[in-house]
């Protein structure tokens, strides 16, 4: 799936409503500053209402430490119904084919507490309208793609 960073087409955006958050004394996730970056399919035929979420530690650069796919409208359609578990519930799950570290399911916890108790997930989606918006309208500098299935998994 070819998909581009949300702040390389919204920069001042990405700037104020990137998220990120501080970990300090959790018993699996090292302190430090995590930060989720939001990637987009830039394909404008296709609406398939997901959000790529690559997780950095600040202090360590760009080193990826879990890949996350979250599904925008399964969670919008589930919410809490379902009896589902919270993950499910969540429409997040790690991409099998992105950049994953030992504590990649942890993150994934954390991102998912993140959607479920701030605005975190509409920020996505109106995130995800803006950038389709911007591929409707061709402001999509192609150089700018990356292909999240031909990454290398780390462990």
């Amino acid at each position: 799936m070819p998909i581009i960073q949300f702040n390389l087409v919204y920069p001042d955006i990405a700037a104020r409503e990137t998220k990120a958050l501080g970990v300090t004394n959790d018993e699996v996730i090292p302190d430090g500053a995590y930060q989720f970056e939001e990637m987009f399919c830039d394909n404008p035929q296709c609406d398939c209402r997901e959000a790529i979420i690559v997780v950095y530690e600040q202090s360590l650069g760009d080193v990826p430490l879990a890949t996350i796919r979250y599904h925008l409208e399964t969670a919008e359609l589930l919410g809490n119904k379902l009896g589902l578990c919270r993950t499910c519930r969540s429409g997040a799950e790690l991409m099998q084919d992105g950049d994953q570290s030992v504590i990649a399911e942890p993150l994934l916890d954390l991102f998912v507490e993140c959607i479920s108790k701030t605005n975190y997930a509409q920020t996505l989606s109106r995130h995800y309208k803006m950038f389709k918006a911007a591929v409707a309208r061709k402001q999509i500098d192609t150089v700018s793609r990356r292909n999240v299935g031909h990454t290398k998994k780390r462990r």
